[in-house]
């Protein structure tokens, strides 16, 4: 009995971590950073103010200051989603359509313009991919929306987080919430909530695979989606 228990004892000693090791890198730019995404093999991007996006196919030893999208000198890019090297959707962060998605699928080279918040008070807040053709893109509350209140005993108005899906890499996009991503207040004491927007980590989501490319579909292939809503400010 004393064996097992001086191994242990033992065990959380032999488990200590190690302390990690980093590596300064330099980034070549003045643009505060806001998104990440490691692909994996040596390959990330990056984005940040000023419509910046940076890329390392060399696991960091040397960031590419990527040419910048159309009209994006003023754009605040907080989320980034790459897919391989070339491949790469990046995400700005704004009031109305100050919230746009370019992609690029060159190195970076170039970009196209695919989609733009229509919603003057809407503001984009993170977006998602499954793979390459389908993913989610998620903004604060806009619009009116209705649900039960228990607590009041009756349906009241309020705001809907808008969720919207692709199916075809980016291009287009449809909403597919139905109004029904409600954002409060759910108790008295309650305010409307919001989603931090700050780094592109608030959605997750597991999708079904749709079986056409029509706006139907799209919505058929959420079947189930986890938003980390967050009081307070961006």
């Amino acid at each position: 009995m004393r064996k097992h228990v001086f191994a242990l004892l033992c065990l959380p000693i032999l488990t200590l971590p190690t302390h990690a090791q980093w590596d300064l890198q330099d980034s070549h730019t003045t643009a505060s950073l806001r998104g990440i995404h490691n692909v994996g093999g040596g390959v990330a991007w990056a984005s940040g103010t000023n419509g910046t996006v940076l890329r390392t196919t060399d696991e960091g030893a040397n960031w590419q200051t990527c040419a910048m999208p159309p009209g994006a000198e003023h754009l605040d890019f907080r989320g980034i989603q790459a897919f391989d090297e070339n491949t790469a959707i990046v995400m700005s962060s704004g009031q109305g359509d100050l919230s746009r998605l370019y992609k690029t699928a060159d190195g970076c080279k170039s970009w196209k313009f695919l989609f733009t918040n229509g919603k003057k008070d809407g503001f984009w807040d993170a977006i998602k991919f499954k793979n390459t053709s389908q993913g989610l893109l998620i903004g604060d509350p806009i619009g009116k929306g209705h649900y039960f209140s228990h607590y009041q005993h009756r349906f009241v108005t309020t705001r809907a987080f808008p969720l919207y899906a692709t199916i075809d890499g980016g291009l287009t996009w449809s909403r597919v919430d139905g109004n029904l991503l409600f954002a409060g207040p759910f108790s008295p004491n309650d305010s409307f909530e919001s989603i931090f927007a700050a780094s592109n980590s608030s959605l997750l989501d597991s999708m079904r695979m749709p079986t056409s490319s029509s706006s139907q579909a799209a919505k058929e292939m959420v079947s189930r989606y986890f938003v980390i809503q967050a009081k307070g400010s961006h």
